[in-house]
């Protein structure tokens, strides 16, 4: 009896050690990894370039890319990504910009000095080497350790910093960050430990006029959810499309809705819903959706269009468009491209 009853206090202790460590290890590693004054910010040059701010042409080139960390195809699998692996990726990306004349580059997935990405804060070194002279940054993933993918433990992301970012030759004076809804069917430690799904709202100058910038990020597993943010989105483009020239762009994780989607079981009425809005087009034709050389998604073989670029027809028209494939794997996405001209 004696040894029976040391046996059950010990296996109590371990069980008693195994909860403290689990409760504490869950309030630790779910807590913030930077201060709130890091969240949001904008940087400039000390000395930015005149000839980007004074253009007298009235047309922008700007593209949309979930850039996914720069971990390739392996965005979200468990596999460790060598530092090697990521600077390559990195240096992919930079010259496809380098080589480009983008004015504004939306950008989604990108981290600021996270485990994941060897502590490189990804924006600034882009606009650095790619010569940008403004860049905005909202974090939308904070925090301390994320423990996924699950297994290997090896594969870890570890502390993850990561948002959305606007790369821009044009200055930018303002952002407003807007926090979408979270799926509430997901438990309280999912939800504890997920990213904010954010609409970037960026005020840009050319020359005397304001040109508003929507960088969107929606939710990639829940359609219900998707489509309530797809919603908020619409009615925040409505607050400014009246007067002002936006772009609405970024990853809507949602297909364009051909024809054949539309009968599909798998539809849903996320992007229907912004084509829904006034005086909105696609730099995609709604005539073109479902044609495969608009595909976005995986990168390698892409059979899925789901990123976008949104303007207000009564301030802009597209001049050019195009799937912009330079970047080749380094994401699992690739990019969307476009020529705006202001009317």
């Amino acid at each position: 009896m004696k040894i029976l009853s040391k046996i059950r206090k010990f296996v109590l202790l371990i069980v008693f050690f195994l909860l403290s460590f689990s409760i504490a290890f869950y309030f630790w590693a779910s807590s913030a990894a930077l201060n709130e004054a890091d969240l949001e910010t904008i940087h400039k040059t000390e000395n930015p370039h005149e000839t980007q701010q004074e253009q007298s042409d009235s047309t922008i080139q700007v593209l949309t890319y979930n850039i996914g960390y720069l971990s390739g195809l392996t965005n979200n699998l468990p596999i460790e990504r060598s530092r090697d692996f990521v600077a390559e990726n990195l240096r992919t990306v930079m010259k496809a910009f380098r080589d480009s004349e983008l004015d504004i580059i939306a950008l989604q997935e990108i981290d600021y000095e996270a485990d994941r990405s060897y502590n490189l804060n990804q924006a600034e070194e882009l606009a650095r080497m790619c010569d940008y002279d403004f860049v905005a940054n909202l974090v939308n993933w904070n925090k301390k350790y994320l423990p996924f993918p699950y297994f290997p433990l090896s594969s870890h992301f570890g502390k993850t910093v990561s948002g959305q970012s606007v790369l821009s030759r044009l200055p930018i004076s303002s952002q407003e960050k807007i926090v979408l809804p979270t799926v509430e069917s997901a438990p309280f430690f999912y939800q504890k430990f997920y990213l904010d799904r954010l609409i970037q709202i960026c005020t840009l100058q050319r020359q005397k006029r304001e040109i508003i910038v929507m960088n969107v990020h929606l939710e990639a597993f829940d359609s219900p959810t998707r489509q309530r943010q797809a919603e908020i989105v619409g009615e925040f483009y409505k607050k400014y499309a009246q007067n002002y020239p936006v772009i609405l762009l970024g990853d809507f994780n949602s297909q364009a809705p051909d024809e054949a989607y539309r009968k599909s079981t798998q539809y849903e009425k996320t992007i229907d819903k912004i084509l829904e809005l006034p005086h909105i087009q696609s730099v995609v034709p709604v005539s073109e959706f479902g044609k495969k050389e608009w595909n976005t998604y995986p990168s390698d073989a892409p059979d899925q269009h789901i990123d976008y670029i949104f303007y207000n027809r009564n301030f802009w028209e597209c001049t050019k468009y195009r799937i912009f494939s330079e970047t080749a794997q380094a994401s699992d996405h690739l990019p969307l491209w476009a020529e705006l001209r202001l009317k």
